[in-house]
């Protein structure tokens, strides 16, 4: 059994809500307008956008729904039960996402909360709608994807499931920031997707991803070199990325960044 929003009678649901969008879109758009590239920069982005969403909506039977304006995403699931799914689901899909536009360079910030919320194809409104705008607006800052107070709660609740708090995917699927924030760990997606095939000798499968993460923040880093405020931006990912491969990937050091700005590393949520 499923909940859905039904436009014939709007109805404000208990829901997972996410709001994204990409980081300094409209200055690399503008930019790129400039130098007289913005049909290549057009058919770039919509190539990348129409590749990574089909991770948000992988199964057609969902009730989550999904509304796309080009650099801005909002995810209504509804929750049916304790939402342990509906997040957890969530949280998989965006991982997919963020990681599959980081690969072709555009770098993504949101926030995910838990509330009340519709929508359809004409509307979107509801209290968590605010608040995950709010996050992705006021806390991210960084190209993360952090979430509100009732996700967290909402996280530390499916945690108490487990005998063993780490057997529970969301010790892997979430880290805590240097100020405290809680957000999507979406690398983990490397060891999700290859699973099978690696052991804790052999991460080979990962590493031309890791290869072209880190070459796709280079390219950010030397970009904004003299622009201190987006340099930090990009420092923080570079940072996250060098953390996940101390702590995720042995034997990585090949592919860790060389950053302009030291940052503290995140760390497990437990």
């Amino acid at each position: 059994m499923t909940l859905e929003y039904d436009s014939t009678n709007p109805t404000l649901i208990n829901s997972v809500v996410c709001f994204i969008d990409i980081l300094g879109f409209q200055s690399l758009g503008l930019e790129a307008i400039k130098k007289g590239k913005g049909n290549e920069f057009l058919r770039d982005l919509h190539v990348s956008l129409t590749e990574a969403k089909k991770s948000l909506t992988p199964y057609t039977h969902l009730s989550a729904k999904v509304k796309v304006f080009t650099d801005n995403v909002v995810i209504g699931w509804p929750i049916f039960q304790d939402g342990e799914g509906e997040l957890g689901n969530t949280f998989f899909n965006l991982s997919e996402y963020q990681f599959s536009l980081a690969l072709n360079g555009y770098f993504i910030r949101g926030g995910i909360s838990v509330g009340e919320h519709f929508m359809d194809e004409e509307t979107v409104f509801g209290p968590a709608l605010f608040k995950s705008y709010e996050l992705e607006s006021k806390v991210a800052i960084y190209p993360r994807i952090t979430l509100s107070a009732e996700s967290k709660e909402n996280v530390e609740r499916y945690l108490s499931f487990y005998s063993n708090k780490k057997d529970s995917p969301f010790y892997t699927e979430v880290l805590e920031d240097m100020d405290g924030e809680w957000f999507l760990n979406y690398l983990h997606i490397l060891i999700d997707r290859f699973e099978e095939e690696i052991d804790e000798n052999d991460y080979t499968p990962l590493y031309p991803y890791l290869k072209e993460h880190k070459h796709k923040i280079e390219e950010s880093l030397n970009k904004y070199a003299g622009n201190y405020k987006l340099l930090k931006k990009y420092a923080w990912i570079a940072n996250y990325h060098n953390y996940f491969c101390d702590e995720f990937i042995p034997r990585s050091d090949n592919f860790k960044i060389s950053s302009p700005i030291k940052m503290s590393y995140p760390r497990r949520i437990l």
